[in-house]
Order: C-alpha cells, then structure tokens, then sequence
C-alpha cells in the first residue's frame, strides 16, 4: 500500500495587505520619478510595463483603489527605494541625490552612462546592478517582499 505525502503549500497572503504594500510601493515609485525627474518613458522602463499600464497605475494610486503588484514589480521599486534613500543620505539633499542619478559615471557597470540611463536600458539587471553599485548591497530578496517593505520603514 502507497504512502501518500501530505503536501503544504504556503499560505496564501491576504489580499488587503497585498494591496496595502502595492499602494505602499506605488506611491513610493511615483515619488522617487518626481524626486529624479523621470519623464513617462524613463518611468515605464524603470517599472517594467507599458505607459497605458504605467498610466492606469498612476490613476489607482490617487483613487487609493490598486490591484496587487507582481513581486517583480515590488522587486524593481524596492531597489529603486534602496538606491533612493542612500543616495538622500550621502548627499543630504534630494536635489543633489538627483544630480548624482543623472550624471554620468565612469567604470562597470555604468561605462560613461548615468545610473538612470542604465538601469532604463538593462531593465531589472539594470537596476540591480546599479542597486549593488551604488549601495554596496542588494535587499534580502529571500525574504517575502511584504516584509523587505517593513523593513524599510522601520529603518526610515
């Protein structure tokens, strides 16, 4: 007689925190463009998704009503989050943390490009590299992203 396994599968997470944390991250991904001065293409690379998705998302975040985003997407903006807040604090101002995005850089992985150009043009690579580039590190993406979420705002 066969035994069988019981088999466990992860919980599924609760769709109202999920749409808490997409809200959280959305919002958090529109002020980071505002702050860096991204135009719509450079804010459709930076995220993953076409203008009209970029569009309809910008629409969910000022109505408060999102659909939960994919844990790529919530990958993208939480290095872009990381790459914010340390390039905030090294220069102590967000104009200057704009200016270092925007200037070009010599060496791997930029080779005479800016970071915000890289990270357009490589995509998610892009904007890991980048992420390790100028923060040293990456977030612990091990770790459910709900949680890497908290994290940053328990350390802000």
């Amino acid at each position: 007689m066969a035994t069988t396994i019981p088999t466990r599968t992860p919980p599924e997470p609760k769709v109202e925190h999920n749409k808490n944390v997409s809200l959280m991250a959305a919002r958090a991904f529109f002020r980071i463009g505002k702050d860096w001065q991204c135009n719509e293409s450079e804010l459709t690379a930076l995220i993953g998704v076409g203008l009209i998705q970029l569009l309809s998302l910008r629409k969910q975040v000022e109505e408060e009503s999102i659909t939960p985003l994919d844990r790529r997407t919530l990958i993208r903006i939480r290095c872009l989050v990381m790459l914010y807040k340390e390039t905030a604090h090294r220069h102590g101002s967000i104009a200057l943390a704009r200016n270092d995005m925007r200037a070009s850089r010599g060496g791997l992985p930029f080779m005479g490009q800016t970071p915000i150009q890289y990270m357009v043009r490589q995509g998610l690579k892009g904007i890991v590299e980048t992420t390790r580039a100028v923060t040293g590190g990456l977030p612990d993406l091990k770790t459910p992203v709900t949680e890497l979420f908290n994290q940053s705002e328990a350390q802000a």
